[in-house]
């Protein structure tokens, strides 16, 4: 489980996320509402990760209807 996750998520929260995910997929996100920039990753990896930009950095304003 990851770190954040004290148990496995109930069948009810399984569901109710699913329900968040299919409605996600169906939003359209203007271009306008988000920055996307790119980094290089910090710490160790594969042959190459630390000379190319590979982390992708998104930010976006939290109060937009598409962020439940």
């Amino acid at each position: 489980l990851p770190s954040a996750l004290s148990s496995p998520p109930t069948a009810t929260e399984s569901v109710t996320t699913r329900k968040r995910l299919v409605e996600f997929t169906k939003m359209s996100i203007l271009h306008d509402e988000v920055e996307l920039t790119f980094a290089c990753s910090s710490g160790s990896g594969g042959q190459n990760v630390n000379n190319v930009n590979t982390k992708a950095i998104v930010w976006c304003a939290l109060d937009r209807a598409w962020i439940p």
